[in-house]
């Protein structure tokens, strides 16, 4: 089997169990003492609005929701093979979460980009599929910088006649970014990407992209 899909499987074991540890509530320490205290006798009518109304754990009432945007930007390509062939910078789009909070701990992180690359007669079609780590800093939940670190699979589609290059398959990629957070709406980016050499080209590249707020949900 190939070293990158083991290094990316076990890198998906790994954020997979520390999301699941993350998620669990910190056990009481083993000493502690319950504390009583007296409570009021309920009247009827709020034993009645009790057993209406479902109960919502401190922990599922503060839990953030999990909050989408679309990306765009730019896509430049480090390599001067790749810019002769497919031309330099290039439009970049993808779909990821947004930092809407100050978070006390890294959070999961996952991405999906598209990039398109062409010149002439030469064409090429990136799609990254990462997962990683995201962590937030300062307390100014107005204007939130935070910086995220990913790995994954990339599919690539390279039709370069002019150079005789043809491929079509997947490899390894990982990327580092650091962006702000404007008003729990819109980010602003800069992210470096490596990727495994194909077609005989390497893809490595910069990228600037601006976010903005689609959708949310909790689960």
């Amino acid at each position: 089997m190939n070293k990158h899909l083991l290094a990316l499987i076990f890198l998906i074991t790994l954020l997979a169990a520390g999301a699941a540890l993350a998620d669990q509530p910190v056990a009481p320490a083993e000493n502690s003492q319950p504390v009583l205290t007296a409570q009021q006798p309920e009247t009827p009518a709020e034993s009645a609005v009790s057993a209406d109304q479902p109960v919502i754990s401190e922990e599922e009432n503060r839990k953030p929701p999990h909050v989408f945007g679309l990306a765009l930007g730019t896509y430049t390509p480090m390599n001067s093979d790749v810019k002769d062939v497919f031309g330099g910078t290039k439009i970049r789009a993808g779909l990821r979460p947004l930092l809407t909070e100050t978070p006390e701990r890294a959070r999961f992180m996952y991405d999906i980009s598209f990039i398109a690359l062409d010149h002439e007669d030469d064409q090429a079609i990136l799609i990254p599929l990462t997962v990683g780590l995201l962590q937030g800093f300062g307390q100014d939940t107005r204007m939130q910088s935070y910086a995220a670190i990913n790995a994954g699979m990339f599919y690539g589609n390279v039709q370069a006649p002019s150079v005789g290059a043809f491929d079509e398959g997947w490899g390894f990629t990982a990327n580092a970014t650091v962006g702000i957070c404007y008003n729990k709406r819109l980010t602003i980016e800069a992210r470096y990407e490596i990727m495994d050499k194909f077609a005989g080209f390497n893809f490595n590249s910069l990228s600037l992209m601006a976010g903005y707020r689609i959708l949310q949900w909790r689960f």
